[in-house]
């Protein structure tokens, strides 16, 4: 049995190590994003509190959790209370009268225990009418328009990587390797701390080497890869010349960090990296079919997905597979195994 919402929209949540972003599925082109963190505030009743709300109390909040480590749930209690505060503060759902179906996008490394806990709190806490799990690798490759294909999915800690073919995950060809974005964080600040030009400009605008410094920096498009015919143009470190970047009304001196920070992993830490995609196409040129008839089940392109395409693309697909709420009493948290 299907359930959908009078004006057909859904809830759309994507849990992530260091991100939660979320929305309604009309309004998914820019979709909300938060932390992944909640803290409580001592009251009667105590209060949770999170996104914006949670870093204007700072640092008055010390009791900071994050539920989700590596890609895995840490802390079931403390993403209950998320999940909750993300649908009733954040899409302003009343929980007793919710009457609008939830779709979850969920890691590939979380297993069947993890997913019927989920189902259990979507159905029992948040009181969803219905619901739809679907899997981070099938999400990508639908939203490109494909069942079948080889995904590549870079979170904050870890990168997975997964073989879908007909709609379904080939469970032994999974990976997940413990190096993400937070990696490619923590190397370009390093990076920066040893350029004494770049910290000399730091110092002498008073500002300091923080974590919002170097997120700033790798979304600002100033850093990017080398493209196939510049990494083979040695020395090309020693020749680069140095670069300013405006940050907070300071000029700030850059050097070969800028290039470097994002070679240790093909893939970047974030999509945005200009020159990933050409880069990345270049070096996956030695696997992909040269012809159109080649074996169905070889690689023949290299494509990119984005969470509102994911979305647009399953909308159609959502309202036969949906999982009601009669179901979930019918058969409990398991029932998902069934749709």
């Amino acid at each position: 049995m299907a359930a959908k919402d009078k004006d057909g929209s859904y809830i759309v949540i994507e849990p992530g190590t260091h991100t939660m972003r979320f929305g309604r599925s009309e309004y998914f082109q820019l979709p909300t994003k938060i932390a992944t963190q909640i803290a409580q505030i001592q009251s009667e009743p105590p209060l949770s509190v999170a996104g914006a709300e949670l870093a204007s109390k700072r640092p008055a909040v010390d009791n900071v959790v994050s539920p989700l480590s590596k890609g895995r749930v840490s802390d079931w209690d403390k993403l209950e209370e998320l999940m909750k505060y993300i649908l009733v503060k954040e899409l302003g759902v009343r929980r007793s009268t919710n009457e609008t179906p939830a779709l979850v996008c969920i890691p590939l490394s979380w297993s069947t225990v993890d997913v019927e806990r989920l189902v259990q709190i979507m159905f029992e806490t948040l009181n969803v009418p219905g619901l739809f799990i679907a899997e981070a690798p099938m999400m990508a490759l639908f939203g490109c328009g494909l069942v079948t294909g080889l995904v590549i999915d870079i979170g904050y800690e870890t990168t997975d990587v997964a073989a879908v073919v007909d709609s379904f995950i080939y469970r032994p060809s999974a990976q997940t390797l413990a190096i993400g974005g937070k990696h490619i964080h923590n190397h370009l600040r390093n990076l920066l701390q040893n350029d004494p030009t770049f910290m000399a400009s730091l110092n002498a605008a008073s500002l300091t080497l923080d974590d919002e410094l170097v997120k700033t920096l790798m979304e600002s498009g100033v850093c990017r890869l080398f493209n196939a015919k510049e990494r083979t143009m040695p020395p090309l470190i020693s020749a680069l010349k140095r670069a300013d970047w405006e940050y907070r009304g300071a000029q700030l001196s850059l050097g070969p960090e800028r290039y470097q920070a994002f070679e240790f992993l093909l893939t970047g830490g974030v999509s945005v990296v200009p020159g990933l995609q050409e880069r990345f196409e270049n070096e996956m040129n030695g696997y992909l079919a040269a012809s159109e008839t080649s074996h169905e089940f070889q690689a023949k392109e290299v494509k990119y997905a984005k969470i509102p395409e994911k979305v647009e693309q399953m909308r159609p697909y959502l309202g036969s597979v949906i999982t009601a709420r009669s179901d979930y009493n019918e058969m409990g948290p398991s029932v998902y195994r069934y749709k």
